[in-house]
């Protein structure tokens, strides 16, 4: 396939419960996903724990379910996370995404690239638009997925976009926070039609991999998404993740670059058919 080099960018996420949980579910994206690649398949089961959406309301607070208004396997209600878990969110977020080349085109290689990768991920979880994230981690804490439906697609709009990239721009200086609005811009036209789940961010604790956490996120919401008869959309800017996802059944539907000197990134889903 071509690669098609963008001069304008933004960003995703995405996540989901199993089915036998008892909790309601989740939802978050982000476009590379390093920490499955070591995954293993024979992993023992796993408990999982919703950890919703990580913003501004005050603690308690219900939130709507997305799941309802959109059909989407995305969706839950939940109470907001208090600051310390978001937190431990980011932390494990950062380290995650240490090394992933679209991380390392955003916020660069040096010493304090790891510093503003948190910041990145706390900004994130802070703004309105974090509203719209389903969010599912393991029972420890040491792995996450953020989920987004097709139907709250864009993350950020014309109205909030500008207070956002200025958030952003505060904490991680003017280049980084642009990069990461041309990325969003640049992700946005290439999910293909029709309704379905957009895994924005999907992150396992380094030294946590090769359990199985991050695949037992990612197929517990699969089972969902099959079940509503919705296809499930991600993007890893990591060829070695490619792989991972395949033993999921994603093929690669599109790859593109957000500018010359970008990684190229990669756009798969699991459609059928």
């Amino acid at each position: 396939m071509r690669e098609r080099p963008h001069s304008e960018i933004f960003l995703p996420f995405a996540a989901r419960r199993p089915a036998t949980a008892s909790f309601d579910r989740v939802c978050l994206r982000l476009v590379a996903v390093r920490p499955f690649e070591n995954d293993s398949d024979q992993a023992p089961a796993i408990a999982y724990a919703t950890v919703a959406f990580l913003g501004t309301p005050p603690l308690g607070q219900v939130l709507p379910s997305a799941r309802a208004s959109t059909g989407s396997a995305v969706g839950h209600k939940a109470p907001a996370l208090a600051l310390a878990q978001t937190h431990r969110q980011a932390e494990v977020l950062a380290a995650a995404f240490h090394g992933y080349p679209l991380a390392q085109w955003l916020v660069g290689k040096d010493l304090s690239a790891q510093t503003r990768l948190i910041s990145l991920f706390r900004t994130l979880f802070a703004l309105p638009a974090a509203e719209k994230f389903d969010i599912e981690t393991a029972a420890d804490g040491n792995a996450i997925a953020v989920w987004l439906a097709s139907e709250q697609l864009p993350l950020f709009t014309a109205a909030d976009g500008r207070p956002a990239l200025q958030r952003f721009r505060r904490e991680l200086g003017p280049r980084a926070a642009h990069r990461l609005f041309r990325f969003q811009l640049a992700s946005d036209g290439h999910h293909g039609g029709g309704p379905f789940d957009y895994l924005f961010l999907l992150a396992v604790r380094p030294d946590m991999q090769r359990h199985g956490l991050g695949s037992g996120l990612l197929g517990s919401h699969l089972e969902r998404s099959k079940a509503l008869n919705r296809r499930v959309v991600l993007e890893t800017a990591d060829a070695s993740n490619l792989q991972f996802y395949r033993r999921f059944n994603f093929k690669v539907i599109d790859r593109y670059r957000v500018s010359q000197d970008s990684p190229v990134t990669w756009v798969m889903d699991n459609k059928q058919g």
